[in-house]
């Protein structure tokens, strides 16, 4: 056995097994806190619909996190047209969510130039583009979208923004597909990853169900701040700078569930304790101690 990140062939914990097969186990690398299965999956395993976002609770929510950060921190700073992919995207919601809420500010922006002979296109101020290999989605991603289905098929310096959202973690080379993005990316522009964060909040401790269950033969690799930042030194991106934010997706309704019912979507279930006020005040202070869900890395090159 050999660490993907650091090389350590000795030094290796058993942490655990799959929820789906007890065969598959799941170690950590004792010298770079890696989290690792012994498990490979092919690419057919994801063009033949292996892994579909439907159901995801949480994917309204997420979209609107995400666009907000993407607007407010990238789009609104970026010269028109602004090129964004969104790689292994899906079923492409989060593109859809970008394209509605632009066309709402074309409409803004056209707005006061109704009688000029020229009105803004979207091609003009937009550009978007999709990554997916599950077949599943390829209909729809290419019809509304610019539609790839590998990597190399991508322009070089060329895209502003690519997005990685629950992906890194399916990767078998991480290292490799984050290397070939920076290729693709503008000189300035920003690759945001989102991972969730193996050192996980207080359901570690209190659930058993939950420690049963956070493992999956989809995910290869589990990632918590510090093997995160061995893995970005590890790439092209070492030479730009990269921030590590701690986001809390899941509500404490949804920790409530695991702790009284031992399964999850307890912010289905228990909505009342999900109040304004928690839901400021837990999820900043899992962010404090670094203990939320979720890791967000933004990159730059």
């Amino acid at each position: 056995m050999k660490c993907y990140l650091c090389g350590n062939t000795e030094r290796f914990k058993k942490v655990g097994h799959t929820k789906e097969d007890k065969e598959i186990k799941v170690y950590k690398c004792l010298d770079c806190s890696l989290v690792f299965l012994n498990n490979k999956l092919s690419s057919k395993f994801y063009e033949d619909d292996g892994m579909s976002t439907k159901g995801d609770t949480m994917e309204e929510t997420d979209n609107e996190r995400r666009y907000k950060t993407l607007y407010t921190s990238f789009i609104r700073y970026k010269k028109y047209p602004i090129k964004i992919l969104d790689f292994g995207c899906g079923n492409g919601s989060f593109l859809y969510k970008i394209n509605r809420n632009f066309n709402d500010t074309l409409e803004s922006m056209n707005s006061g130039i109704r009688r000029k002979k020229h009105l803004i296109k979207k091609h003009e101020i937009i550009e978007l583009s999709a990554l997916e290999i599950n077949n599943a989605y390829r209909p729809y991603l290419m019809g509304n979208f610019n539609y790839h289905n590998c990597i190399e098929s991508l322009p070089g310096d060329y895209f502003d923004v690519i997005t990685m959202y629950h992906v890194l973690e399916h990767l078998q080379d991480p290292i490799k597909i984050l290397n070939l993005l920076h290729r693709k990316l503008k000189k300035g522009g920003n690759l945001i990853i989102e991972i969730p964060n193996d050192v996980d909040n207080i359901l570690n401790k209190l659930s058993k169900e939950y420690n049963k269950r956070v493992y999956t033969k989809i995910h290869l690799y589990y990632f918590n701040k510090l093997s995160i930042s061995s893995l970005i030194n590890k790439t092209d991106f070492k030479t730009g700078d990269y921030y590590i934010n701690f986001i809390q997706r899941y509500p404490f309704s949804n920790h409530v569930g695991w702790i009284m019912d031992g399964k999850p979507n307890g912010h289905i279930r228990y909505p009342g304790y999900d109040t304004e006020e928690l839901n400021k005040v837990y999820p900043n202070a899992l962010s404090r101690i670094w203990k939320t869900d979720t890791m967000e890395i933004i990159l730059e090159k």
